[in-house]
């Protein structure tokens, strides 16, 4: 019986050694966040009193190095202040793991690395793929990446539904390849994303093609990129002879965006405009689909704060398409903080009051509207606190059209304010 007893400790100090020599060879560090923003929204001002939110994030890292490899995990809880609180209430917590992955560099000296898992893919600015940061739940994708540093060349197969899951009846898959390069003296991103969708009604795919480039040019920052998108797509809505549940032609679908910037003393202006199609008439009676679709990014950084005409692709403008004139500020204000002002004129790109069979939401009046949708001035002003702490507040406003009012079904008032304050804290 001792035999045996002595036996079962030196394996259990044996395992127990091993073990700590496992972890000492693998180098473990751990981080996160916690971020609290409060919200006042003021939609309507004459005939609702406005409503007041606060948001919460918090998130935890791990990072585990060993043998060249890297796993991250990283686990998140949401949370709106004032709801799921008290002894034993935890239902409707948003939680769980955001990004789970391994990274695995020049698998079997080809030169690729891998990264495998859930994770966040920003390409480029979050222009098509990204999730801008300033949503509580950021954009994620069950995906591979495979990256060839010496090439400039990603490719990523996200892997977005299974047949297994709930009302879906097959997968939907992304391709995407990007090749970089240098060009005209700036740096170019050439893009090729196929959408492989059976999830819906119609098995279809399409394909979005395009360039991007970002450089300086006398004494100027630049920016210009160009996508269209061809191949078939399910309508996101039914007019005309298109049906949400049946495939469509994807014609004369694009996007084309211009960005010129430069510091004057401190201040840093940028002027910006991008113009996505639209679906019109002659489209929807054809069984066809012009609306650009915006991919994976969540707009918020893009056109006007307050959000009013993001994602999902074009549904902000009843898909006429969207055309965005702005003026950008950024300047420093003080020692560690900045001022932006962003001016924002929009409109659509599809005139609404001539293209009344395409415009899914017209109403009576919708005959005389024209393509003004408003204007929005956004204000940010940052502050650095310390190495871990940063705060941030806003202000947005936005008055729109008539045509607006009829799009977003609003009564009589057209404005929108919006107010915040946040405290990001990392580790």
């Amino acid at each position: 019986m001792k035999k045996n007893v002595w036996s079962f400790l030196a394996v259990l100090l044996a395992a127990l050694f091993v073990s700590v020599t496992s972890a000492q060879a693998a180098d473990i560090s751990f981080g996160g966040q916690l971020l609290e923003r409060a919200e006042y929204v003021d939609k309507d001002e004459d005939l609702n009193a406005g409503d007041w939110k606060v948001g919460q994030r918090l998130r935890v890292n791990t990072t585990v190095k060993a043998s060249g490899i890297t796993m991250f995990s990283q686990l998140t809880h949401t949370h709106s202040w004032a709801t799921n609180v008290g002894p034993g209430v935890d239902g409707n917590e948003d939680v769980g793991v955001h990004q789970a992955n391994l990274t695995i560099p020049n698998i079997y000296d080809t030169g690729w690395t891998a990264k495998l898992g859930r994770q966040e893919v920003v390409l480029d600015g979050h222009r098509i793929f990204g999730h801008t940061g300033w949503h509580l739940d950021a954009v994620t994708h069950d995906a591979a990446v495979l990256i060839n540093p010496a090439w400039d060349l990603v490719y990523v197969l996200s892997y977005m539904a299974n047949e297994g899951e709930a009302n879906a009846n097959g997968d939907a898959l992304a391709h995407v390849f990007r090749k970089g390069m240098s060009l005209a003296g700036g740096k170019t991103a050439l893009y090729w994303v196929t959408v492989d969708d059976a999830s819906g009604g119609d098995n279809v795919a399409w394909h979005t093609a395009g360039i991007r480039q970002v450089g300086k040019a006398a004494g100027y920052d630049y920016r210009a990129e160009f996508y269209t998108q061809f191949g078939e797509v399910l309508p996101a809505t039914s007019n005309g002879a298109q049906s949400a549940g049946k495939g469509a032609d994807i014609e004369e679908a694009y996007m084309f965006g211009a960005r010129i910037g430069k510091k004057v003393n401190d201040t840093k202006v940028t002027l910006w405009y991008d113009y996505l199609s639209g679906n019109d008439d002659a489209t929807v009676n054809a069984n066809e689909w012009s609306a650009f679709h915006t991919l994976y990014d969540t707009g918020h950084k893009f056109y006007g704060l307050i959000d009013n005409f993001g994602n999902p692709a074009g549904g902000g403008t009843d898909y006429l398409g969207l055309q965005d004139l702005a003026v950008k500020f950024v300047h420093p204000v003080a020692p560690g903080w900045t001022l932006k002002a962003d001016i924002h004129q929009f409109w659509t790109a599809v005139d609404p009051g001539d293209n009344l069979t395409a415009w899914s939401g017209n109403t009576n009046e919708s005959s005389k509207d024209d393509s003004d949708l408003g204007h929005e001035l956004d204000l940010t002003l940052k502050h650095k606190y310390n190495a871990n702490a940063a705060v941030q507040f806003g202000y947005s406003y936005f008055n729109g059209s008539t045509t607006w009012q009829h799009i977003d079904s609003d009564t009589d008032n057209k404005d929108k304010h919006w107010a915040y304050a946040q405290v990001n804290f990392t580790y």
